[in-house]
């Protein structure tokens, strides 16, 4: 992980895996208190890794708190806050399409490391890369590769069914779809 300012000058580097698709939440109420906290991919051990942002910018690699991603090839990734509950979720997906959807939890053993609670598991057709998700409609947006960008609940009780906004091809994408902000 490379964190850089907005000058572009490099501020730190953390050698901790073949990283993709980094998301970021700020803010997050997290055992009386808030937390800035970012995610990845992570294809060197097949797992997500989590980073605590502290308030001067530096990342802190949570190194006890990865998560097992049960996925063969993790590829993709992204974040939701759903603001009324007040509680984190993240999404992550393979390259044979399936995605896993956590719930994030302060861990009861001890509040400053996190917990993982695996919810529900969909797939799209081929290879999804980026997603991203807009918190204040529940909205998870999805790319898929060579198809296009789809659009879904991002809520983990509601049942996949997604709805393709636009294609590649015939439509105003090109492929490959890739990361989404």
């Amino acid at each position: 992980l490379h964190v850089y300012d907005l000058g572009g000058a490099e501020l730190q580097h953390l050698p901790v895996g073949r990283l993709n698709n980094v998301d970021l939440r700020q803010g997050v109420p997290w055992a009386g208190a808030h937390l800035d906290l970012a995610a990845a991919t992570n294809r060197t051990d097949q797992t997500i890794t989590l980073f605590r942002i502290e308030a001067d910018g530096r990342a802190v690699h949570l190194a006890g708190d990865a998560i097992a991603s049960g996925l063969t090839e993790p590829y993709g990734l992204c974040l939701y806050f759903a603001p009324r509950e007040e509680t984190l979720y993240l999404f992550a997906n393979d390259k044979d399409g399936r995605y896993r959807q956590w719930r994030l939890t302060p861990a009861e053993a001890d509040p400053e490391r996190v917990a993982a609670e695996l919810l529900r598991e969909f797939r799209l057709d081929s290879q999804p890369e980026g997603c991203v998700v807009d918190d204040a409609r529940a909205v998870l947006y999805l790319g898929e590769e060579n198809q296009g960008l789809w659009r879904a609940s991002a809520d983990p009780q509601a049942p996949f069914e997604p709805r393709l906004l636009d294609r590649t091809g015939d439509g105003r994408l090109v492929a490959d779809v890739e990361g989404m902000s």
